[in-house]
């Protein structure tokens, strides 16, 4: 039998990843950046470089990637989510 498969898009969806990167990055960089700052037209390629390259932040997502990738417990769900999961 054919198992299905469901995907489900958390990155700013279901959970507040942009702001949990925010201050990952606020407190590893020594900056205070704002929400607002991440509100940078364009499409979503290189995002976060293009963020912290307007106001001078020296880091790659690449750089943070590594420690993401294994511990994603610090980004909260957004209200509601888990019962939509449900």
């Amino acid at each position: 039998m054919k198992r299905e498969k469901i995907a489900f898009d958390l990155d700013d969806v279901l959970a507040n990843s942009t702001d949990s990167l925010r201050l990952v990055v606020n407190e590893r960089m020594g900056v205070g950046l704002k929400r607002e700052d991440y509100l940078v037209p364009g499409d979503y390629s290189q995002y976060y470089e293009r963020v912290w390259k307007r106001h001078g932040v020296v880091v790659s997502f690449d750089d943070l990637f590594q420690e993401m990738e294994v511990d994603q417990m610090h980004v909260p769900v957004y209200e509601g989510a888990q019962e939509t999961l449900d």
